[in-house]
Order: C-alpha cells, then sequence, then structure tokens
C-alpha cells in the first residue's frame, strides 16, 4: 500500500518510501471501543494542596483497542457485541465507586494497566487500552509500543497542535520516521539532523 502525497520538506529530504514501508510493516485490523463509567478517587504522595490528593470524581472513558491479522468468518476482528462481559465487569468494578478500594493508587495509568489485564485475559485479541479522566487527558497501557504508523500519527498530532515545528517535535517524528526505516529505534540520544 503506498500513499501518494507530497513529502519533500518535513526532514529536508523525500519521506514516501518511509511511510510506504511503515504501512507494509502493519498491516493489521484494528478496532476499539469505548465504555464509560463515573466514579471517584484520590492520590496520595501529592503536594499539599494538590488538587488529585483530595477525593474527587471523573466520568472515565475506557478504550479497549484489539487487532489480530486476519478477520473471522463473518469479517470481524471481534464482534463488539461480545465485549458486553467486559462491559459488565467494567461497571461491577467500578462504575460508581471509590477507585481506591480497586486501585491502591489510581492514576489514570495505574487503572490503564489493571484493565488491560483484565480485558486481554477476555480477549486475545486486547493490544491496548486507554483511559480518560476528562476529556483532555488520557493515559495508555500496552505491553508493547506503538507500532511505527501510530509513532508517525502520534508525532504528527503533535505537530498540529504546536506549531511551529520545534527541535523536539522534528526530533520525534525523526525517530519515529528512523524507526520505520531501520526496523528499530536509534540508540541514544539522536540528532534529527544526522538521521
Amino acid at each position: 500500500m503506498i500513499i501518494e502525497f507530497e513529502s519533500r520538506g518535513l526532514l529536508g529530504r523525500d519521506t514516501t518510501r518511509l511511510f510506504s514501508k511503515a504501512l507494509d510493516r502493519t498491516m493489521m485490523y484494528r478496532i476499539s471501543k469505548c465504555f464509560t463509567f463515573e466514579a471517584a478517587h484520590r492520590l496520595d504522595g501529592l503536594p499539599q494542596g494538590h488538587q488529585c490528593g483530595r477525593m474527587h470524581g471523573h466520568s472515565y472513558e475506557v478504550e479497549v483497542f484489539l487487532e489480530s491479522p486476519t478477520l473471522d468468518q463473518v469479517g470481524f476482528v471481534r464482534d463488539y457485541g461480545e465485549l458486553a462481559a467486559f462491559k459488565q465487569w467494567l461497571d461491577a468494578t467500578f462504575d460508581h465507586q471509590v477507585v481506591n478500594s480497586v486501585v491502591p493508587q489510581p492514576t489514570a495509568e495505574n487503572m490503564a494497566h489493571l484493565i488491560y489485564l483484565r480485558a486481554s485475559s477476555m480477549y486475545h485479541e486486547v493490544t491496548a487500552v486507554r483511559v480518560s479522566e476528562t476529556g483532555k487527558t488520557s493515559a495508555w497501557f500496552s505491553p508493547h509500543s506503538l507500532p511505527p504508523i501510530d509513532m508517525i500519527i502520534d508525532a504528527f498530532e503533535s505537530l498540529a497542535a504546536e506549531p511551529p515545528m520545534t527541535s523536539s517535535s522534528r526530533l520525534r517524528l525523526a525517530r519515529a520516521l528512523y524507526t520505520i526505516w531501520q526496523g528499530s529505534e536509534p540508540a541514544g540520544e539522536t540528532d534529527a539532523d544526522a538521521i
């Protein structure tokens, strides 16, 4: 699969080959489903007066990601209806609860990890879980680093949110492209101009 687009100037060279190679390496069907619940928590170990140190609540959103290189006989990675058992567990465990009784230090990161462990034990296709406390924040857990195409998307989304391109964002994008091109991340600190 090749995406046709004007790519000169991004890093000062033609990156079309990098993108087509990334797509070839990540041929995977991916689906996700979002679930919501209301819950309260407080976090320990924060400076006195920190807003998260006192009991407070969130309208949580949990997104479960599943992927497979093949589809079943119907054409699904997994039928969304089969995720009903996960929703039942999520509601019974978290909805209108104090999350501290389930997760000792209930940061979004720790919750994403715990929820991933449960979801992946129920469905072998689960690859990641995202937990959001607000519409502007989220934490992810996956036992694997982001696939190269997701690294590129993440880098471009960061760039779009924070123009103009900073040296830090340029380096993130260069590392993502290098990872795709070489199949592994560059060792140590890397100057984006050297890639």
